[in-house]
């Protein structure tokens, strides 16, 4: 697991890079590129370490009490992926010479507002839906109520 939270600092840190090098050249499309590709990447690294704690832990029924590592393992990945908006933010403001800073914060702030409610994991459930319930190939319940 700490592998995996490495790793979500690396690809945290890749997003950043990118956007900060890119911004002076298509600040347009940075504004859509950072939000959308911090909160993929912390998706991505969560949904691995859903699998690999399914594999190493939960499939093995290990007796231990293990989710107090595992959601703090989240909330740093969480806190890591937040941080890093942040700061590509605030340096993307300095660099500006105009307001095109307003354009990710709004994108992140709408975001972080789906998937604090659920409706990011609602749609992807009802857009993976086969008609028959369970699970879909992202391991996405489908049972929509």
């Amino acid at each position: 697991l700490t592998a995996l939270y490495v790793g979500a600092w690396g690809a945290q840190f890749g997003v950043a890079l990118v956007y900060v090098t890119v911004l002076p050249y298509a600040p347009r499309l940075m504004g859509l590129f950072l939000p959308v590709a911090t909160s993929v990447a912390e998706v991505a690294v969560v949904m691995a370490m859903d699998k690999g704690y399914c594999r190493l832990i939960f499939d093995r029924e290990v007796r231990s009490e293990q989710t107090q590592v595992v959601s703090f393992i989240v909330s740093l990945v969480h806190g890591l992926a937040e941080s890093s908006r942040l700061v590509s933010l605030v340096i993307g403001a300095i660099l500006a010479e105009d307001y095109q800073w307003v354009s990710p914060v709004f994108l992140a702030l709408v975001l972080n507002l789906g998937s604090r409610h659920g409706w990011w994991r609602y749609m992807l459930a009802r857009g993976l839906d086969t008609g028959g319930g369970g699970t879909c190939w992202l391991g996405v319940s489908t049972r929509v109520v």
